[in-house]
Parts: C-alpha cells; sequence; structure tokens
C-alpha cells in the first residue's frame, strides 16, 4: 500500500496515537512489541484493529510504496523518487511509543532486518469498482478500499521484495 492508504487503514478513522484509541495499555491487546514480547509471532494473534486489519500495530514494521519525503498535501503523496523508502506500524523489538499510527522512518530499499516486511494489497478491478459504485455486487461481497483489501498478515523482506 501506499503511505496514506497505510495510515488510513491504520487510523480507522481516529485520531489517536493507536488504531484502536490512545490508551497504550490497551495496545497489547492488539500488538506483538517489546513490553510483550521477546520475539516475532505468527500474523493474527491479537485483536484486528476497527477495520478488521490484524497487525497494524507491532509485530513487523511494515514498508509502503511511497518514497520518503514531505507529502502533498494537495493529494497526499509524497515524492515521484528518491533514495530511501518509508516503513510503518513498529515492531515486536520496538517499544510502545515507536508503534503510533502517525510515526514513519526511511531507509534504502535493501535494507532489511528481521523485524521489517511488508503487507500485499489488492487492487480491486475497475469493474469491481463500477459494481460498487452501482450497488450490484452479484451476490459477492463488494471491492473494500484499496487499503482495507489487505492480506491476512506480513512477510518478512526489504523494499525490492526479498526475502
Amino acid at each position: 500500500p501506499t503511505e496514506t492508504e497505510w495510515e488510513v487503514a491504520c487510523r480507522a478513522r481516529t485520531r489517536t496515537r493507536y488504531g484502536q484509541g490512545a490508551d497504550v495499555g490497551l495496545l497489547r491487546l492488539y500488538a506483538w512489541y517489546q513490553e510483550n514480547s521477546r520475539s516475532h509471532h505468527p500474523p493474527k494473534t491479537r485483536r484486528p484493529g476497527l477495520r478488521g486489519l490484524f497487525d497494524m500495530h507491532g509485530t513487523l514494521w511494515e514498508w509502503v510504496h511511497d518514497w520518503y519525503g514531505v507529502k502533498r498535501v494537495a493529494d497526499w503523496t509524497g515524492p515521484d523518487t528518491g533514495s530511501s523508502r518509508l516503513y510503518r506500524g513498529g515492531s515486536w523489538y520496538d517499544p510502545a511509543t515507536q508503534c503510533r499510527s502517525s510515526l514513519r522512518f526511511s531507509h534504502v530499499p535493501t535494507f532489511r532486518r528481521g523485524h521489517l516486511g511488508f503487507r500485499p494489497a489488492l487492487v480491486p478491478s475497475s469493474e469491481a469498482v463500477e459494481r460498487q459504485k452501482s450497488g450490484h455486487h452479484r451476490g459477492a461481497e463488494a471491492p473494500r478500499e484499496r487499503s482495507g483489501a489487505t492480506t491476512e498478515g506480513t512477510v518478512a523482506a526489504d523494499a525490492n521484495g526479498s526475502r
């Protein structure tokens, strides 16, 4: 996902430090991080966030598609090129303060660590988007917004997709 898609999915229309609220005490129910973990854990072993997505905080830092830089407020995108890619979300290795929804870090795309991965995102076909807009779903669930249609967890890799 892009950085904006990741943040929209994580925050779920909240403006708090964490997607489930401001209380750091609740974070232990939703995330693996330094205070409750000594190593990595399988995905989906904590509660999902308000959008039903698992592991948005803690577990693994997640690479996002965008290059590091200042977001353009007009369209919420970052620079078209750069030397560092962004990652978000915190990991099992980090304190709760580094798992905040707003925190962003960057590194060269070849950077690798055991607590850094990515979250594949499904982009609905244009036909599915048109069906959703028209209200005709043909008995299937309508595609959710791009960042809401992610896989069930994260994959450890560098920003180029290498494991």
